[in-house]
């Protein structure tokens, strides 16, 4: 048996939760699966359980809300890395796109606070 990383946790490994600002996340040790917290404030949603759910409905990725194994925080999710290294793959992307999405930008950001018309 080996002991070095299988190809589906090399997938996790560089997943984008490990660069996305608000998701954090340890690295497993032998576990078959990721735990992720994510920082409700920087986020559209209001806890784990409206996370997975508007994930799944929007991205058809299906994760477990923290809460759904008697985490005592609601703002964690556990994602498991058994399934292939495309469905992995694929899945990781779509996560990553609906963390983009549902991020929470600074309005004055986005629009300047005085147009030159109001000066």
């Amino acid at each position: 048996g080996s002991s070095g990383p299988t190809q589906n946790e090399n997938v996790i490994g560089l997943s984008p939760f490990k660069f996305f600002t608000g998701v954090t996340c340890v690295k497993p040790k032998g576990a078959l699966y990721l735990f992720p917290k994510v920082d409700l404030k920087r986020f559209r949603f209001a806890n784990d359980e409206q996370f997975v759910l508007d994930l799944l409905v929007n991205e058809r990725v299906l994760l477990v809300p923290g809460t759904g194994f008697n985490y005592f925080k609601d703002d964690h999710f556990r994602i498991v890395f058994l399934p292939t290294v495309e469905e992995l793959t694929l899945a990781m992307n779509r996560i990553s796109r609906f963390l983009d999405a549902s991020t929470i930008r600074a309005k004055s950001l986005e629009e300047p606070l005085l147009s030159p018309e109001n000066n």
